[in-house]
């Protein structure tokens, strides 16, 4: 009978670890829409984990995937403050950033860098949602 119970018990952890494994990863919350923040108008297309949008501010752009709550990526400017030592997104101008989206997906808060420097090197980024729609429309814009 031991052998029974050590064969049924073996069968239960294979079938917990297969369902660890085939699982479906966690939704990725939906940043897509328009902003009011503290950097301008933001503008995001989401599809899926991945985003790309931009800011009224000098230019901007953002390209980044979104991991549960939060979204994290590159952003670039025609110009600012600081200049890096190699181009991304097409400007010398550019930095990382990481949001986190409210449970009621209506609020985020973060920080962004210049270019690969720590990670509070730039500033605060906080935003509200105006619309959640998404901005597809302005994908020439950039």
């Amino acid at each position: 009978m031991a052998v029974f119970h050590l064969s049924h018990h073996r069968l239960a952890i294979a079938s917990v670890a297969c369902a660890l494994l085939f699982s479906a990863p966690a939704a990725a919350q939906h940043f897509g829409g328009r902003w009011d923040t503290n950097q301008g108008v933001l503008r995001i297309d989401q599809d899926g984990y991945h985003v790309r949008g931009d800011y009224d501010f000098k230019g901007g752009r953002i390209v980044g995937e979104v991991e549960g709550n939060t979204l994290s990526g590159l952003w670039a400017q025609n110009y600012s403050d600081r200049r890096c030592s190699e181009e991304r997104l097409g400007s010398y101008f550019w930095g990382r950033y990481r949001l986190h989206l409210t449970d009621d997906e209506q609020d985020f808060h973060g920080h962004w860098t210049y270019c690969d420097e720590g990670p509070r090197s730039g500033g605060d980024w906080t935003g509200r949602r105006l619309h959640r729609e998404p901005w597809e429309h302005h994908r020439d814009h950039w």
